[in-house]
């Protein structure tokens, strides 16, 4: 996937939105449900996109938005071939309209997102399933030795300058500690800043119960003077508690 943003208009009306380019598999990978459309091929071909439901409602209200056309940065006009229920608002993918990359191709050119250039990546994001830990493990162990079998000789002393480097990363890992901030969406955090609140938390609770046990200890010495007068002058010892 891809990040974009961008202006989508239909007739006289236009708004900014977010989106990304996507392949196919993100439907599956991302399990995105869809109300309409078959997953199978609603972003196979140029031209497609699928949007969430309050997409949906922010261009179309309360109109059937399949089949209906948005023309993107008045680039390209882009069918609607699917609408997916909203994710969770503490999803790490904020996910709103996926674009078929065939239709970014279009825009850009045939190299769009499959260029051969190491070094720079474009902000493409690749996601990946593997049902064995140990097999990821081993992928990514491998990660380096992948990069010198595959590096062109004329890239190696740029790489080595540049630092590059390649790393799995558990999508359920992504939302407290990013790597390079891939993937972090916009209300994620680390858990540096995590731990540190916990850290203020438990000052604060420690500094409560402090408090807490000198108030009581003071009030145990007030009340103890109080008993000790009013036994000098002659309480019982029912009466002075």
């Amino acid at each position: 996937i891809r990040d974009g943003n961008g202006i989508f208009s239909r007739g006289d009306e236009a708004a900014q939105n977010a989106y990304i380019w996507a392949e196919p598999d993100a439907i599956y990978i991302f399990d995105l449900e869809l109300i309409s459309g078959d997953p199978d091929s609603a972003i196979t071909e140029p031209n497609s996109m699928i949007i969430s439901e309050t997409v949906a409602e922010k261009y179309f209200a309360d109109e059937d938005p399949m089949g209906q056309i948005l023309t993107l940065d008045n680039q390209a006009d882009v069918r609607i071939t699917g609408v997916f229920r909203d994710l969770p608002e503490n999803t790490t993918q904020d996910l709103e309209i996926l674009i078929s990359i065939p239709t970014g191709r279009q825009i850009f050119g045939e190299n769009f997102m499959f260029n051969n250039f190491w070094i720079s990546f474009g902000g493409s994001q690749a996601y990946l399933t593997i049902d064995d830990p140990a097999t990821a493990e081993q992928l990514n162990n491998d990660l380096p030795n992948f990069i010198s079998r595959n590096l062109p000789e004329n890239m190696v002393a740029f790489a080595d300058d540049f630092g590059l480097g390649l790393s799995l990363q558990r999508i359920d890992d992504i939302y407290l500690n990013p790597l390079n901030n891939f993937g972090a969406a916009e209300n994620s955090t680390t858990k540096n800043v995590l731990y540190g609140l916990i850290l203020f938390s438990l000052l604060i609770l420690a500094s409560s119960c402090i408090n807490y046990m000198n108030l009581s200890l003071a009030q145990i010495i007030q009340r103890t003077k109080e008993i000790g007068v009013r036994t000098t002058l002659g309480a019982k010892r029912s009466r002075s508690e």
